[in-house]
């Protein structure tokens, strides 16, 4: 019974995410079908791939993409995967078309730190990264 269970919760996980794990999977589709994925790490409840070309990282669902396998960096997108989770099919209008934007626009010369945007800074709590002010 417990094992039906957790299939009917993957399930409803995997369909309340849609969107997002349909973009994701198209990615790992596009990224392996061009051979630019390196590595594949399993990360918590998700799967880490580094592809050359990236700058930064993306999350979407249990799909992390990143430029460098470095923990924080992981932790920090990890964070983002856990928002899809609790936003569901508003993850990419409340998350991730701001996120995109604030990492266009962010420029080092800002006062501001590109973790104090709402989104990032909720990815860094919920993935457990801890930055120095």
């Amino acid at each position: 019974m417990k094992k039906v269970l957790n299939v009917i919760l993957k399930v409803l996980l995997f369909i309340w995410q849609m969107p997002q794990e349909f973009v994701g999977f198209y990615m790992l589709v596009f990224y392996f079908g061009r051979q630019r994925i390196n590595k594949m790490i399993p990360f918590e409840s998700s799967m880490v791939f580094r592809i050359d070309r990236l700058k930064g990282g993306l999350s979407l669902s249990r799909f992390i993409y990143v430029e460098l396998l470095n923990y924080d960096l992981i932790r920090h997108e990890y964070g983002h995967s856990r928002q899809s989770k609790i936003l569901g099919p508003l993850y990419l209008l409340v998350i991730g078309l701001p996120s995109l934007v604030w990492a266009w626009l962010y420029k080092d010369s800002w006062k501001k730190s590109y973790y104090w945007f709402y989104t990032e800074r909720w990815a860094d709590y919920l993935g457990g990264v801890k930055r120095k002010k």
